[in-house]
């Protein structure tokens, strides 16, 4: 059911991708991959609340970077500085990639 999701959302029909992702999620609560999917699907489709409720999730269970990193991005969108910054510095303290990438998107806020 991930695999669907994921290529669901690979060509960009996150409404279909968010179908699936729920349903591997119902069978394991915790499953990582996931969780974070469906938060980029919800994302994609400007449904930050539902977003971010799997994104932290994952965080809290993980600390899951792509997880920090759409969160992220999901505040960024959402005007919330304070929130995309938080974000910004745990990708920071990871080393990640995606950090500089979120920080030039909290820079155009």
């Amino acid at each position: 059911l991930y695999c669907i999701g994921w290529c669901y959302n690979d060509k960009s029909d996150y409404g279909k991708a968010v179908t699936y992702l729920n349903k591997a999620i119902t069978l394991d609560g915790k499953y990582n991959a996931a969780l974070t999917e469906l938060g980029y699907s919800y994302y994609k489709q400007k449904n930050y609340n539902s977003a971010l409720e799997n994104l932290k999730k994952n965080i809290d269970l993980y600390k899951s970077e792509l997880s920090y990193y759409y969160a992220g991005c999901c505040y960024a969108d959402m005007g919330n500085k304070a929130e995309a910054q938080k974000m910004y510095d745990a990708l920071k303290a990871m080393n990640s990639k995606n950090a500089e990438t979120l920080m030039a998107k909290i820079s155009k806020m």
